[in-house]
């Protein structure tokens, strides 16, 4: 997915809605990456090492090379598949919100520009609420 999106852009040039993301902080964008998918490499990395352990004691346990029970292949061979799906899952969902975070802050920053800028109405009190619903 982010590989689909980095294809879409030309060089040396950014949607809008990446550039309202990078420049919320003041910390750069490599580093910001890290800190928005930290979780979900981690979780892909640890599925990855379980499934392979899982692979490679299962593949003891049916070759009968080396005394290993015969629960452990299979229970590291599911979480590690539920790991690595987690993380590939999760990578989308967090790109989703980012550019969600970074259209509302467009959006935001839109309203109270054009609301600054102009005539802002009171706020009805509460009696002429009342007088509204009636």
């Amino acid at each position: 997915m982010l590989l689909a999106v980095a294809g879409d852009m030309k060089p040396g040039k950014m949607n809008s809605v990446t550039s309202a993301f990078l420049k919320r902080s003041s910390i750069s964008p490599k580093h910001r990456l890290w800190t928005a998918f930290h979780k979900p490499i981690l979780a892909l990395l640890v599925g990855g090492l379980l499934f392979g352990a899982g692979t490679a004691a299962s593949l003891l346990y049916f070759t009968q090379l080396g005394n290993v029970p015969y629960l452990v292949g299979p229970v590291l061979l599911s979480v590690g598949l539920m790991f690595l799906v987690t993380g590939l899952v999760w990578m989308p969902v967090i790109k989703q919100r980012m550019e969600h975070k970074a259209l509302t802050q467009m959006n935001y920053s839109k309203f109270t520009s054009e609301v600054s800028g102009g005539y802002t109405r009171p706020c009805p009190s509460i009696s002429q609420s009342v007088d509204l619903l009636a």
